[in-house]
């Protein structure tokens, strides 16, 4: 018996959206030089283990994956032999992940993960795609959602932390104003966001609630672009989270899409995208625009309820997700606070729950031999967009202490100790050393499970 099918039109749909997401963040990059002055300025580097042995030196070669990166993404977009294309894509993109674990970003993860899973699935037919591979691409959309959603289930975040310290930077903002310091804005941020990532989505699997979770969301990733530093982030999940919607969705959208209302609503998104954002970008025009053209069509054609044939998906797809599911949560089994420590924070959607400032970041390095002793300032050591992240992640900061001593060893002074002192607030708390001041670094492996005996008790654990 054939497997189920469904219309492919979302797969296509978040092909193009991920390809040309990449390609712009990428584009970006390279018009405006952030590329040098993160990947090529800095003279040290903290690369995430186990990618390390991928770290690139040399200006030549980063400028060749950027380059490369934008040219697959392209390719990935239009859909050119989508299999090898988008398998190479993503070996580009875990490339420039590996780089500098200071530029982790979330997004760019779950953007290396739907290159691979639309890699993965088989090119539309005439009949559509199998029934398997839209419910993977739904899985991903809907798991930074959920876990996001869950890990907002916080103290601080629940209280209103950090938002107290970051909204009230924006009252000068004028689409913002006073506003953003009403003591009760971080509150509602919180509670409504928290909200919104565990149920909105999935609403939009509701053919009645399907309107009003859209109009949140799109309200939601708009307010988010304006408001927080997060790049292409808001702007590829209003690109991609319609695929939530039933599968002929898409082609229903197309055969209605010269109604005057519709044309109306895009025009009004298109307005909206080119004056809110605070920089000007097409993706921005064309995106909002799209957003509100969705939530027209939402709000006036006819509601139909999605037909489901059960589908027993393959035993390779039940295993993807459940890693998926797994990885999000493994800080639950390591002591500690995943806030402070963050061991088990990367690849686990805690976005935007913690604000660590750095108060005192160095390196104390001893010679054994000789019994001297200097000091390093973490910005003679990295660069100043380093600095937060570096010395406020014990993972980077064991990175760069033993960076620091085979640079030394490589100059002829083998077996220095290194030690840090590393003073972190943590959303607002009074300063607190990070790591034990007394322990050598470089004599520390990285392979080493966690707990880590070295990381100082999180602020949170004293109150």
């Amino acid at each position: 018996m054939p497997a189920p099918s469904v219309d492919a039109t979302w797969l296509i749909w978040a092909r193009a959206g991920v390809g040309l997401a990449v390609l712009w963040q990428t584009t970006q990059l390279l018009y405006t030089g952030a590329w040098l002055h993160e990947y090529v300025t800095p003279e040290l580097r903290v690369p995430l283990w186990p990618l390390d042995p991928l770290l690139l030196h040399g200006q030549d070669d980063l400028a060749a994956l950027f380059v490369g990166i934008a040219a697959l993404s392209l390719l990935f977009a239009a859909g050119v032999a989508h299999r090898p294309v988008g398998l190479a894509l993503g070996a580009l993109l875990i490339v420039q992940h590996a780089q500098d674990g200071s530029l982790y970003l979330n997004h760019h993860y779950l953007i290396t993960l739907l290159v691979f899973v639309l890699a993965a699935v088989p090119k539309a037919g005439p009949d559509g795609a199998p029934a398997w591979a839209l419910g993977l691409l739904r899985f991903h959309v809907l798991v930074p959602y959920v876990f996001a959603g869950l890990a907002k289930l916080d103290p601080d975040w629940l209280a209103g932390r950090p938002l107290d310290l970051w909204m009230p930077r924006r009252a000068a903002d004028p689409w913002v104003g006073a506003a953003a310091t009403w003591a009760a804005t971080p509150l509602l941020m919180a509670w409504c966001s928290l909200l919104l990532d565990l149920f909105a989505p999935l609403a939009l699997r509701l053919t009645r609630a399907r309107a009003a979770a859209w109009a949140v969301l799109l309200l939601f990733h708009t307010l988010n672009s304006r408001l927080f530093n997060i790049g292409v982030f808001p702007w590829m999940m209003l690109w991609i989270t319609p695929v939530l919607l039933p599968p002929d969705t898409l082609r229903r959208m197309v055969a209605d899409a010269r109604r005057p209302a519709l044309l109306a609503a895009a025009g009004a998104g298109a307005a909206i995208g080119g004056l809110w954002p605070s920089s000007f970008a097409w993706m921005h025009v064309l995106v909002e625009a799209w957003g509100c053209f969705v939530l027209a069509w939402l709000l006036t054609a006819a509601r139909e309820p999605e037909r489901n044939p059960w589908v027993r998906p393959p035993a390779l797809m039940i295993a993807w997700c459940a890693l998926h599911l797994l990885v999000p949560l493994r800080h639950l089994a390591i002591p500690g606070d995943v806030a402070w420590t963050e061991e088990g924070h990367r690849y686990s959607w805690r976005m935007l729950l913690r604000d660590k400032q750095v108060t005192e970041a160095a390196l104390e390095l001893t010679d054994p031999a000789t019994g001297e002793r200097w000091y390093l300032r973490g910005d003679q050591l990295v660069a100043p967009h380093q600095v937060t992240d570096t010395f406020g992640r014990p993972d980077l900061l064991l990175v760069a202490a033993r960076s620091v001593a085979e640079r030394y060893a490589a100059a002829g002074r083998p077996g220095l100790q290194v030690r840090a002192r590393s003073r972190v607030s943590l959303n607002g708390r009074p300063p607190a050393l990070l790591v034990d001041p007394d322990v050598d670094l470089a004599a520390i492996s990285p392979h080493d499970w966690p707990p880590a005996p070295w990381i100082r008790p999180s602020p949170r654990d004293v109150e």
